[in-house]
């Protein structure tokens, strides 16, 4: 074809969440090529291995495309093309009719890692009547999140680039975010920063690291409350911050005499004199950041404490809404924003009430949403806004597939997942297996037919980020507004997610609150507000404002207070720990000899979470799920490299490639997360092998190791034992 008649669109990339551009190059209705885009803002040109796997994905054979209806028993795998009205129609006659029944909280949602539309969502299900909706927020990025809105009124981002000092606690950015993160810190690096990384595997960050602290999983907490107690006990402290903006120091000043550094060096594994020297460096060197990461979330039992106790050193030192520092809070009114379209007043609070889990991990259920609200709505709106309810308020996933099982505390009888996919991706797989074969209906709306799509009564086709219109502004504290406009229209009968809750909501009787016929409707009326329509913020790119440092000068702090909680209010309302505590994770405690500390979650090129595994390009690059272990453990155990092994604890077992790795410390074993097997049978019992290679068939949800607060589970700092593996 003549090079004059391809066309080269603009788009944004989708296999993870930070939107990197894209040129797309088009002959006729067929996109052939894709390249990193050099004018996108952010990215630069930049592309990674997960990118380069778009055009697979959005032309792949295994694409669901139509609307299918299960046709044998649940399970089957069997299906029939039906239409979306028909699809449509039933699912909302099968809602109201169980609504009717058992009442609106009968309904429960699953998304995924939020990269699909989520004020739809919740929208509807605040209309429909049902204050269930859950998923993996619990241990990624939204528990960090929650604590940052309840102790310092907003989220916090990470001027890395412009750091002298930045502290890295369980992230692989090279892995999991090459760009911003790696590449930013690549520059902070050339910039002249200096870069501590604390992690218990010796990643890529930690060999260009100034110095590693090779911390044991679990006790990041510990390490912090030593840090807070070097610099209080040795005025190295920001006075005229503390004094002004930060409430609760006395009662901290008092509460961290019971905390050593001979203890904490036990407890981490990492030397006393290390401890100390990083904790003079951190408190000397401004600005400096210690970003959000997900190896704290993932802790478990402490990993509320862990980021609470994160930002009281941020806190303490000042590091708040200055160039190299935190960045906090809204630079101005721009886009109506996702927490405004939510229809949040229309959730009575009697329905709010029985929102399952909700008193129980309080923080990030209802009652700790709403005091988070009650405090940003009395700040001005150009600074604060309240997370939105659909990850800050949510209903606890563990629960609520007990629920389907018991019956109790209610019916949960009706399930729709989006993007998501719990049987892989959540904690205790066999009880989900068991909840979702129990539901009266089952509605799953993805790319692909997955373990979870295989136990649904419809599967209806999902369109992807090429296929979609979008702006990302980070729920509204992005200094950046940017959009991204349907690079082709969707193939065969794949519909974006706004039509699916749109055409449900106008079946139930919400027809008034869905005005919009089109996404890019519903952005034009978000955008009138910024004073541009969707085309043009499309056409210029993107929509920015101009950034402003130590907000808090004139509006304070959006919390309860009006300034940071070092002392936290909002935890000592819902009857926590106001001042952060250490609890020993399970690996601390297991009585088996031989037991080695379990790491799992660790992102790796190029799969992202449960997906990518039918890409082929992807899977000849990472064919089979490994287990790490340096070679000295490994001999211990007489297991040699490539051989498959079993990893075992008491909540399950699971089978892995060993891969010798010297960056893994003795005694410590990681385990790749999201594994299934696309090209195997879908049928039961074996459902993709979903539970062979699965992790998470390790990670326990029960009551006593998940952090009380916020009811993350633990994905890393357990137990296990390994063997050969024979078939």
């Amino acid at each position: 074809m003549n090079s004059k008649e391809e066309k080269v669109r603009k788009g944004w990339c989708g296999p993870c969440h930070h939107r990197c551009g894209l040129n797309l190059y088009q002959s006729g209705k067929v996109i052939t090529k894709i390249t990193g885009d050099p004018e996108h803002p952010m990215s630069k040109g930049f592309i990674c291995s997960r990118g380069k796997t778009i055009l697979e994905h959005l032309y792949h054979k295994d694409r669901v495309n139509f609307p299918l209806k299960r046709k044998g028993e649940r399970g089957s795998n069997e299906w029939i093309r039906i239409t979306w009205k028909q699809a449509l129609d039933e699912i909302a006659e099968k809602l109201l009719n169980l609504k009717e029944k058992y009442g609106p909280e009968t309904l429960v949602f699953a998304h995924g890692t939020y990269r699909t539309y989520g004020w739809p969502v919740k929208r509807f299900f605040n209309l429909f009547g049902s204050p269930n909706i859950m998923g993996a927020q619990n241990i990624c990025r939204c528990p960090g999140w929650i604590v940052e809105w309840s102790t310092c009124g907003g989220p916090l981002f990470s001027d890395m680039t412009n750091s002298k000092l930045i502290i890295l606690c369980g992230s692989h950015f090279k892995e999991s975010s090459p760009h911003p993160g790696w590449t930013s810190l690549v520059k902070a690096k050339k910039n002249g920063a200096k870069l501590i990384v604390v992690d218990p595997i010796k990643n890529d960050e930690a060999e260009i690291a100034d110095k590693w602290l090779g911390i044991k999983p679990g006790t990041d907490v510990y390490l912090f409350l030593a840090w807070i107690k070097y610099i209080i006990e040795n005025n190295l402290f920001n006075k005229e911050f503390v004094e002004k903006y930060c409430f609760g120091f006395d009662e901290l000043k008092e509460h961290i005499k019971n905390f050593t550094y001979d203890e904490a060096s036990k407890i981490t594994n990492i030397k006393k004199e290390d401890i100390l020297e990083v904790a003079d460096l951190y408190a000397k060197t401004f600005p400096a950041v210690i970003p959000w990461t997900f190896g704290l979330d993932k802790q478990g039992i402490n990993a509320n404490q862990a980021q609470r106790a994160r930002l009281i050193l941020e806190a303490l030192t000042g590091n708040f809404d200055i160039k190299g520092g935190e960045l906090i809070g809204r630079n101005g009114v721009g886009p109506i924003t996702d927490y405004e379209m939510e229809a949040n007043e229309y959730l009575k609070s009697s329905q709010r009430e029985k929102q399952i889990g909700s008193q129980k991990h309080r923080l990030m259920a209802y009652p700790g949403w709403e005091l988070i609200e009650e405090a940003a709505l009395r700040k001005d709106p150009s600074y604060a806004l309240p997370p939105v309810a659909e990850f800050g308020a949510s209903a606890y996933a563990p629960d609520v597939f007990d629920a389907m099982i018991t019956g109790k505390p209610y019916n949960v009888t009706a399930f729709i997942s989006q993007a998501s996919n719990p049987m892989v991706t959540l904690p205790n797989g066999e009880k989900i297996y068991k909840a979702l074969l129990n539901s009266k209906l089952n509605v799953v709306m993805d790319y692909y037919i997955t373990p979870t799509a295989a136990l649904s009564d419809y599967i209806l086709p999902a369109a992807c980020t090429l296929e979609r219109a979008d702006i990302q502004d980070m729920h509204g504290f992005s200094n950046t507004i940017l959009a991204n406009k349907k690079a082709i229209e969707p193939l065969y009968e794949r519909k974006d997610d706004y039509y699916l809750w749109k055409e449900l909501g106008r079946r139930v009787g919400q027809e008034e609150f869905w005005p919009w016929d089109t996404m890019e409707e519903a952005l034009d009326f978000r955008l009138k507000r910024a004073g541009i329509s969707f085309d043009e913020l499309c056409e210029s790119y993107q929509y920015s404002m101009e950034p402003k440092y130590k907000k808090y000068e004139t509006h304070g702090f959006a919390t309860p207070t009006g300034k940071i909680e070092l002392y936290s209010t909002i935890l000592d309302k819902l009857e926590y720990p106001p001042l952060p505590v250490y609890k020993e994770p399970k690996s601390s405690v297991s009585s088996n000899e031989e037991s080695l500390i379990l790491i799992t979650g660790v992102r790796f090129m190029p799969m992202y979470q449960s997906e990518l595994r039918q890409i082929e390009s992807a899977r000849m690059k990472h064919p089979e799920p490994l287990a790490l272990l340096n070679g000295k453990t490994a001999g211990h155990f007489n297991l040699d490299n490539n051989q498959y092994i079993v990893a075992e604890n008491d909540f399950g077992k699971a089978v892995f490639k060993l891969k010798i790795s010297e960056k893994m410390q003795d005694n410590m074993i990681h385990l790749e997360h999201g594994w299934w097997f696309p090209e195997e049978s879908g049928k039961l019992p074996h459902l993709f092998g979903v539970f062979r290679s699965n992790c998470n068939n390790l990670c326990p949800d029960t009551n006593d190791l998940v952090s009380i607060e916020i009811g993350s589970w633990p994905y890393s700092a357990l137990d296990c034992t390994v063997k050969e593996y024979k078939v």
